[in-house]
C-alpha cells in the first residue's frame, strides 16, 4: 500500500512502530540488552504494553529488525553500481559488514548478537548470505576466484573468518578498531579466494 493511500490510523500505527524501535535500538546500544525490559522500551517511547505488543512479539523481535535493517543498507552498497571484478564488490560487499557493524550496530548490541544460541545466525536465506554466496559463484564462473573448492565452501570459509572478526572484537569489548582488523582480514580472504591461474580485468 503506498504512503498516499494510508489513512491516519495507518500513519499513526507506522509512527508508532518507528518509535518503540528507535527507542528500544537507543535503550538497547546504551544499556545492553540484557539490562532493558519491554517496559522500559515502553515508559521511554511513551506507548502502552498493549501498544507495543501490537507490533512485536518480544524482544527478539527488535533484533529481527535490526537484522532487517542491516541486510537492506547491504543491498544498497551494491545496488545501482558497476565493480571492475568480482574481487573489489566482495570486498565492497565484507567493508559495508563490517562499517556497519562499527558505526550503525554498535558493541552493546553485537555482543548479544554473537552468541551460540543466537538462533538468528539460522537464517541461511538472509539477503546477506545470499548475496555473499552469489558473488563467489559468479567470481567463480568469471574464473576470477578459485575452483578448487565448491562455492558453499568458499562463502563458509568468507562468512566464518567475517563474523570471527566481529565476535573478537566484542571478546575484547569493543576496545579495538574493528575497521583496521576489517580491513587486514578482508585482504586474507581476497588472498585465499583468488584463482592464481588467470587474471581478470573485464568490467561487470
Amino acid at each position: 500500500m503506498s504512503k498516499s493511500k494510508l489513512t491516519s490510523r495507518d500513519i499513526k500505527a507506522v509512527e508508532t512502530k518507528s518509535r518503540i524501535f528507535q527507542t528500544a535500538y537507543k535503550l538497547i546500544s546504551e544499556k545492553e540488552y540484557e539490562n532493558v525490559s519491554i517496559s522500559d522500551i515502553c515508559k521511554s517511547a511513551d506507548v502502552s504494553i498493549g501498544a507495543f505488543y501490537h507490533h512485536y512479539k518480544g524482544k527478539d523481535d527488535i533484533l529481527l529488525e535490526i537484522y532487517s535493517q542491516a541486510d537492506k543498507h547491504y543491498n544498497e552498497s551494491l545496488s545501482g553500481k558497476k565493480f571492475h571484478n568480482y574481487t573489489t564488490k566482495l570486498e565492497t560487499y565484507i567493508t559495508s559488514y563490517f562499517e556497519y557493524s562499527a558505526n550503525t550496530t554498535g558493541y552493546n548490541i553485537l555482543k548479544h548478537i554473537f552468541r551460540s544460541d543466537n538462533r538468528l545466525f539460522q537464517m541461511e536465506d538472509r539477503p546477506l548470505m545470499k548475496n555473499l554466496l552469489n558473488i563467489i559463484e559468479a567470481g567463480q564462473k568469471s574464473s576470477e576466484f578459485r575452483t578448487d573448492k565448491s562455492a558453499n565452501e568458499l562463502f563458509e570459509f568468507v562468512l566464518v573468518t567475517i563474523r570471527g572478526v566481529i565476535f573478537n572484537w566484542c571478546v575484547n569489548e569493543g576496545t579495538e578498531d574493528l575497521l583496521q582488523k576489517q580491513k587486514l582480514f578482508t585482504e586474507f580472504i581476497l588472498l585465499c579466494l583468488k584463482n592464481n591461474s588467470t587474471e581478470q580485468n573485464d568490467e561487470l
